[in-house]
């Protein structure tokens, strides 16, 4: 059984493309329609009860923060991710600090978009929504050497740092 998301957004084009997409990955079982971003939703989340909220990045930025508190008192133990207009370390903090779980921006392509939600879904993703530290250099370690990452993790990071590639 593929995991229930649902769409909250103040956008319908926005959500007719997202389900679009995601349907088309046959990762997600998306509700039909979307969840009006501006109006409380905490009680249609959990009627349906996703395993996923997808909340769009509303025009208004304390609408957004609502929601996202709205969704993670309906249900603590949902997957939220915020579809980011803006990835500023202040704007994103305070969305982790509301709730979400993970943060894409909306300029990435609707297939990076995709592949990041099914990966976040899936916990194999966290985003601590701070900045990076300085890239470590060789030397920078006990072993001296530069630490590698696995497959997985390689192809998350790119997928995170070049989302229009």
């Amino acid at each position: 059984m593929t995991p229930r998301l649902l769409i909250i957004t103040d956008d319908a084009l926005s959500a007719s493309a997202l389900r679009r997409a995601l349907r088309a990955t046959g990762a997600f079982t998306v509700f039909d329609g979307y969840t009006e971003g501006r109006a409380p939703c905490g009680d249609i989340v959990a009627a349906l009860r996703p395993a996923v909220v997808l909340v769009d990045d509303l025009r208004d930025h304390e609408a957004t923060l609502a929601r996202i508190r709205e969704v993670r008192a309906a249900l603590p133990t949902v997957k939220l991710i915020t579809l980011a207009a803006s990835m500023q370390p202040g704007l994103l903090a305070e969305a982790a600090r509301a709730g979400a779980d993970g943060a894409i921006a909306k300029t990435a392509r609707l297939e990076r978009v995709c592949a990041l939600i099914r990966e976040v879904a899936a916990g194999t993703v966290f985003h601590a929504f701070t900045a990076a530290p300085a890239p470590l250099r060789r030397g920078n370690t006990a072993s001296g050497d530069a630490p590698t990452l696995t497959q997985r993790e390689l192809v998350a990071m790119s997928l995170i740092a070049c989302p229009g590639k």
